[in-house]
């Protein structure tokens, strides 16, 4: 077979935990509050592990674009915007955008980064607020391979009742589950895989419970290959 290039991602959790960690040293409880009122508190303090790319591109082999879900050894798990909001704790509800078709004129989600970290205790809470929202879109929800953020975005951000009325947990399963297709379209024509975007640490999260309780009845670790990486550590959890 062809060789193909390894998938890849920009989805960098333990460095948005790192700066995460610093934020929250210079944040109050209103600012905290707002952040609870907009379902997105937990984000904060999202688990921080390496990226883990030969787990993925060997996860990635098992999805099934007709069924929206992984097939392994004849079983269908299904990748729902329920089991999403499930693992991140964002509601299942609200209204879907259509941020895609909008152009790429926001600012670049390394430029966001560095803006996040410029700010201290002095900075107003509504730039607070409307950093780390821009921060948790653009580097985490839906990092792009070209570093860029649609504007639509970036104008959600500035608007703290629009943020709430949106379903992200249904915005985020859609756009993985474009993006998964992508993928095996390329494995199938044998074309390099190039990168993955959006928030795919979700997904190994996401396969590791399924295939953890899955696998008391059967024997699905042996399906993957022998990977050292703390999600399919069971003695370290997650």
């Amino acid at each position: 077979m062809p060789y193909q290039r390894p998938v890849t991602s920009r989805c960098y959790v333990t460095t948005f935990r790192k700066i995460c960690d610093a934020f929250v040293e210079i944040i109050d409880d209103e600012v905290e509050q707002t952040f609870r009122n907009l379902k997105i508190h937990q984000f904060l303090k999202f688990p921080a592990f390496q990226q883990c790319i030969p787990l993925l591109y060997e996860i990635l082999k098992f999805w099934n674009a007709a069924d929206e879900g992984f097939v392994v050894n004849g079983h269908l798990l299904k990748f729902t915007s329920d089991e999403v909001s499930l693992l991140t704790g964002l509601p299942n509800r609200g209204d879907e955008i259509k941020w895609k078709v909008d152009p790429l004129t926001g600012p670049l989600s390394t430029d966001i980064k560095t803006e996040i970290t410029k700010l201290d205790r002095l900075s107003v809470n509504a730039t607070k607020i409307k950093t780390f929202i821009i921060f948790l879109l653009s580097n985490l929800f839906f990092p792009l391979n070209n570093h860029k953020t649609p504007r639509r975005l970036i104008s959600i951000a500035n608007n703290v009742n629009e943020f709430n009325s949106i379903n992200w947990a249904s915005c985020i399963r859609n756009f993985m589950v474009n993006e998964f297709n992508t993928i095996i379209d390329k494995f199938a024509m044998e074309k390099p895989l190039g990168y993955i975007n959006g928030f795919f640490p979700l997904l190994l999260v996401s396969l590791f419970y399924y295939i953890y309780f899955i696998s008391l009845r059967f024997d699905f670790w042996n399906t993957f290959p022998a990977i050292n990486h703390p999600i399919l550590n069971q003695d370290q959890g997650f």
